[in-house]
């Protein structure tokens, strides 16, 4: 059986871009091209949809935030650039994710894969609120983390950010979802989430050069593995030149900076 798939545009942007995705994946498209439309084909009940929330802007959250009552399709944004007031509306809105126009398609793929699998049961779960990995516990509802029952004293932005990665265990997130979930618009960019990684690495993993909690899916972000293993969980090979892995991981990983710059 299909999977539904509304898309809210005014043209064949989203289509064009998961076109590929929709045959592998076995997804039947629907199409809107207002939000009036979209209402109606709610009645099919779809079980994903993606909107456009540059042409439609504030009109998109209205239909987000209405859809999120009673609602339960995974609910993306579409941009064709991040802009970060967009995105930050759209999350409050209660959308789950998002995806970028000018990103290769294989991310975008990945990205909506990944969502499909946290939304219908992929993701890690863990009894009472409680993510265990090594000897680390994360307690989502204590907003706090233990090692062999001891409870972990660390700076308020690096349990925030940990908790974050916590929520989203078995998936990828990436540096602009972090930044605009834990920090909103502190510290003055994304550069400043591959520093905090860096520092919860050094706090959690017995080799920060080679982690096995918080890992860096290439193309993707940073990902809570919750169970000490090298090897990823992804029923999916994602294809990126070499060029773009490096360019990618350059962004994700930057140099440490000195104390006056953070």
């Amino acid at each position: 059986m299909k999977r539904k798939i509304l898309l809210i545009e005014p043209g064949d942007a989203i289509r064009n871009l998961i076109a590929e995705l929709s045959i592998e994946e076995n997804l039947e498209i629907l199409r809107a091209a207002t939000i009036a439309e979209a209402l109606n084909f709610l009645s099919h009940s779809p079980e994903i949809i993606v909107i456009d929330l540059e042409y439609y802007s504030s009109e998109a959250c209205q239909f987000i935030a209405a859809y999120r009552k009673t609602g339960t399709a995974l609910l993306l944004m579409y941009l064709s650039h991040f802009d970060e007031k967009l995105v930050i509306s759209g999350f409050d809105s209660g959308a789950d994710n998002y995806i970028l126009g000018n990103h290769p398609p294989k991310i975008s793929f990945a990205r909506i894969r990944a969502a499909i699998r946290r939304e219908y049961g992929m993701r890690l779960h863990s009894t009472d609120d409680v993510i265990n990995f090594g000897p680390f516990s994360l307690d989502l509802n204590t907003e706090s983390l233990r090692k062999n029952g001891e409870k972990m004293h660390i700076s308020e932005r690096n349990i925030n950010i940990l908790l974050y990665l916590g929520k989203n265990a078995g998936r990828p997130v990436s540096p602009e979802e972090i930044y605009t979930h834990v920090l909103r618009k502190e510290h003055g960019g994304l550069t400043i989430i591959g520093v905090y990684i860096q520092r919860l690495r050094k706090i959690i993993e017995i080799n920060p050069e080679i982690p096995n909690y918080i890992q860096t899916v290439h193309g993707l972000g940073y990902m809570l593995n919750a169970a000490p293993s090298r090897e990823m969980r992804f029923p999916f090979n994602l294809e990126i030149s070499n060029t773009k892995k490096d360019i990618y991981d350059r962004e994700l990983e930057p140099s440490m900076p000195s104390a006056k710059t953070i």
